[in-house]
């Protein structure tokens, strides 16, 4: 994912992933399903003094508008490991080994939900 330098919204959805492509923010710039992505830009809101970030669908829109995320539907394991059809970010760029790769997609997927409950419960605790 490459953000374009001067892309501002409002909201900070792209202020947020700058800092996760930076390295600021300890999670992995990899796919994410949508709600994983969305639960850890809420979490870094607060942190950051916003009680009131933007709801998920301004969310998905601001980041689907910097052009530089893209948004696909993936059947994924959730929790129970059952397949669900899912919206994912595609977060960072695959390897050129993996590049359509539907296992990249879904390992990825895995390794942020797992950083999403650590950093989110990281922040909410006191």
């Amino acid at each position: 994912m490459r953000l374009s330098p001067g892309v501002f919204l409002v909201g900070g959805g792209v202020d947020f992933l700058r800092e996760v492509e930076a390295g600021k923010i300890p999670l992995p710039s990899c796919p994410a399903l949508v709600e994983d992505t969305y639960r850890c830009f809420v979490a870094w809101s607060r942190a950051r003094g916003d009680l009131f970030p933007v709801g998920l669908n301004k969310f998905v829109v601001e980041v689907m508008r910097s052009g530089n995320v893209r948004r696909v539907k993936l059947r994924v394991a959730n929790a129970k490991l059952e397949m669900k059809q899912r919206n994912i970010f595609l977060l960072g760029a695959p390897p050129k080994a993996h590049q359509g790769s539907v296992e990249w997609v879904r390992s990825g997927v895995a390794r942020f939900g797992e950083a999403a409950i650590l950093y989110c419960d990281g922040l909410v605790a006191p």
